[in-house]
């Protein structure tokens, strides 16, 4: 079995890791194993930082479910969800405004707090501060 990690192999060339360089390895690793390119990826949630709000970074788009890192702080603007959706926040904390059988709720997420809307739910999201949100949805998701 065939295993060759780009971090290891930097280190048995002896190349030495620069700080900039040691991150960008650490945060994307390769691995091939019987001729297979597998990409793997870690991403730490407080080093996104998006210029604008709502600016994501997508990780992954599984079959047309796409999975993006959301940095906020400004409201996003109300709608009702196309598709189903999930919101999973991974650092700080938003609420949620959403209806309940005509009348307006809201609750405060935290961080590891998890939302789900169904297709048709009416919502509104209101961060406290920045926050970043894991979205999981459809890839045509509004």
């Amino acid at each position: 079995m065939m295993r060759l990690s780009v971090l290891n192999r930097h280190r048995r060339l002896g190349a030495p890791l620069s700080s900039n360089k040691f991150q960008r390895l650490f945060n994307l690793c390769l691995s091939v194993e019987f001729g297979i390119l597998y990409l793997m990826e870690i991403v730490k949630r407080c080093q996104f930082v998006g210029e604008k709000a709502w600016q994501s970074k997508l990780i992954v788009n599984m079959n047309g479910i796409t999975t993006k890192l959301n940095w906020m702080d400004k409201s996003y603007v109300g709608h009702v969800n196309d598709g189903q959706e999930v919101f999973a926040v991974m650092d700080g904390s938003v609420e949620m405004f959403y209806k309940r059988e005509g009348k307006v709720c809201s609750g405060v997420l935290n961080a590891r707090d998890i939302f789900y809307a169904s297709e048709g739910a009416e919502y509104l999201v209101h961060p406290l501060g920045v926050a970043r949100v894991l979205v999981i949805e459809h890839e045509r998701g509004v």
